[in-house]
């Protein structure tokens, strides 16, 4: 599982759209489509719903944002830590 993907699961899905999410984390909407694809096919769950008028999570996609949204967020306390030498010194 990629951090990347999950980062941009959660960005889509709070936006509530690729084309959005793709705008903030300055890729294209092809990308963004590609990595929640594999995102999707790696954890064997389908997160969104696809129409002609956007997306929506489903029930797993709701379920996992949570979780998504923590690790995500951990994942960037544990970069801003190693940027700060004395807390990583003082773990």
């Amino acid at each position: 599982m990629n951090l990347r993907f999950l980062e941009t699961f959660v960005c889509a899905a709070r936006l509530k759209s690729f084309s959005l999410a793709a705008e903030k984390l300055n890729t294209s909407q092809a990308a963004v489509s590609s990595r929640i694809a594999t995102l999707e096919t790696d954890l064997g769950v389908k997160l969104f719903e696809r129409d002609i008028r956007g997306v929506r999570l489903t029930a797993v996609g709701h379920s996992a944002l949570a979780k998504a949204e923590d690790l995500v967020r951990r994942a960037a306390d544990f970069r801003q830590s190693l940027a700060d030498p004395e807390a990583v010194r003082g773990a």
